[in-house]
């Protein structure tokens, strides 16, 4: 423990965690007044041990009311479609014209008189004879919209709702039309138009590297976008179980890392040369809509130069630690992120299961020829990520 303290610190946060969804909002404020007092009374008496305790189950205790707070819409077999009024943010543009949209909208759902917030909604419409207003990132809707979970295909011919809804991290899809949109905001804020100005940047210099089909994929790798990505290509990386390559994670935040270490190589002062490479990395974020698996890989990578600029040795599950403390204080609702949770299980899989993976490799494999390192390297991290994913 004394070599991890973010797992030292998280032994504690989760205890807090669960005793304030346990004990509900009225005795967790009253938890949260006797943790105080214990602290105020700890420093008065120098006990430092029981100041970091109770504090950080305190933090736990604070985090407990974001939770108490979220409410997650639960279809159940009588929720097929219901009539409902969103109100949200548009975070994702699939397709929008005059005659057809389709949407990802993070917002407000009000569903049988009840709020539901931080909502996902993939939301389409459809126009005859009347045009729908034209959307881009960062515009935020008011409209009425019949909306229903993810439905399993039940022909051959039918949408696999399940499959999108995880590959886009929604929960409900939605349909509405002209006349029940009540409201639109035109790209109300800055942010949003500084990132629709980056990615189309962006996008327009890959297309003008790439040609054909492999457009659509260097999109999806470097920029998360997979709207030219051609129908049969999917399949092919599905079908072959490399579809991970086209999400955003580790592998891609390493090779922007490599970059912007080769960009910045110039700047001798190593503290100067990690705050350029983080201010890269955070506009590269930007650029590509913040995905929870390359905020996950980001935070991470940036903790390693840190350590490795104070020359400590980084322990995996100490990172690990760190990137969980930090989002269970500052963004809890990235737990309920798929991808953040693959993605995380991946990484902490490697870590749990690394040492037996190479000695159960070298058993096999007796060799330290470097090819062969190589492939037992490879192979083996495949095998430990996909234990607990």
């Amino acid at each position: 423990m004394e070599r991890l303290p973010f797992l030292k610190i998280l032994f504690f946060i989760i205890p807090g965690l669960i005793t304030g969804i346990v004990v509900g909002q009225p005795f967790t404020l009253v938890a949260l007044a006797i943790v105080a007092i214990v602290i105020i009374i700890s420093l008065l008496f120098k006990r430092t041990e029981v100041v970091f305790v109770a504090a950080v189950f305190g933090c736990g205790l604070l985090v407990s009311m974001y939770f108490l707070h979220w409410q997650e819409v639960r279809p159940t077999n009588s929720f097929t479609s219901v009539k409902g009024t969103l109100f949200g943010t548009v975070t994702n543009v699939y397709s929008s014209d005059s005659n057809y949209f389709r949407l990802r909208v993070e917002g407000d759902m009000y569903l049988f008189s009840k709020k539901y917030t931080q909502t996902t909604i993939l939301l389409s419409a459809s126009a005859i004879g009347e045009n729908l207003p034209r959307f881009a990132e960062g515009d935020i809707i008011l409209c009425f919209a019949d909306v229903h979970p993810p439905r399993k295909p039940s022909l051959p011919t039918d949408v696999d709702e399940p499959r999108i809804a995880r590959l886009e991290e929604v929960q409900l899809f939605g349909r509405t039309s002209p006349r029940k949109i009540i409201r639109q905001w035109v790209n109300p804020t800055s942010f949003y138009s500084f990132q629709a100005s980056l990615k189309n940047y962006l996008k327009a210099k890959v297309e003008q590297i790439f040609s054909g089909r492999n457009v659509g994929i260097f999109l999806a790798v470097l920029l998360g976008d997979r709207s030219k990505l051609h129908p049969e290509t999917q399949i092919v990386f599905a079908t072959t179980g490399i579809s991970h390559i086209l999400a955003l994670s580790g592998f891609h935040i390493g090779i922007i890392i490599v970059v912007a270490l080769s960009l910045f190589s110039f700047a001798k002062n190593k503290w100067i040369r990690l705050c350029l490479i983080s201010i890269f990395l955070v506009i590269y974020l930007v650029a590509i809509g913040s995905p929870p698996s390359a905020i996950r890989a980001s935070v991470m990578a940036l903790a390693f130069l840190y350590a490795q600029n104070l020359e400590r040795k980084t322990e995996l599950l100490n990172l690990l630690a760190f990137l969980l403390t930090c989002i269970l204080l500052f963004e809890p609702s990235m737990l309920f992120s798929i991808g953040f949770q693959l993605s995380f299980l991946a990484v902490l899989s490697i870590a749990l299961f690394g040492k037996q993976r190479d000695t159960f490799l070298w058993k096999l494999f007796p060799s330290n020829v470097w090819i062969v390192r190589t492939i037992r390297s490879l192979v083996g991290v495949t095998i430990s990520a996909q234990i607990l994913t």
